[in-house]
């Protein structure tokens, strides 16, 4: 009798050791998720900061376009402002020059008709 409850003790502690076995290997395994886990997140904290990056690089790249073209619209306007100005001022010499040479002219015919008459 001895005999039978020390075997049945023997199977019960391989059981309970085999048990213990699985749960050792259960909490390895889990351990081994939570590494995978912590990584998996320092991936994406990584990965979100370089999204924010790209996002504010993308940003920057885009206001400096704008004020480029900002600019290049400026120069041009600029340009075509001093293009108007110039052309009225050419205006005005042929105004003062074309006014002129009608008053010689004018002043010549009354002379020639003094001559004449």
């Amino acid at each position: 009798e001895l005999e039978g409850t020390l075997s049945e003790q023997n199977t019960r502690l391989q059981e309970y050791y085999t048990h213990m076995e699985e749960q050792e290997k259960t909490l390895a395994s889990m351990q081994g998720l939570e590494v995978e886990l912590k990584r998996a997140n320092e991936e994406k904290n990584q990965l979100k900061v370089e999204i924010e990056e790209c996002r504010s690089s993308l940003e920057r790249m885009e206001k400096e376009e704008k004020e480029s073209l900002h600019q290049h619209h400026e120069e041009a306007i600029n340009q075509w402002k001093k293009k108007c100005q110039d052309l009225q001022s050419e205006k005005e010499t042929l105004s003062r020059q074309l006014e002129s040479q009608l008053h010689s002219s004018q002043k010549a015919s009354m002379d020639v008709a003094e001559l004449e008459g």
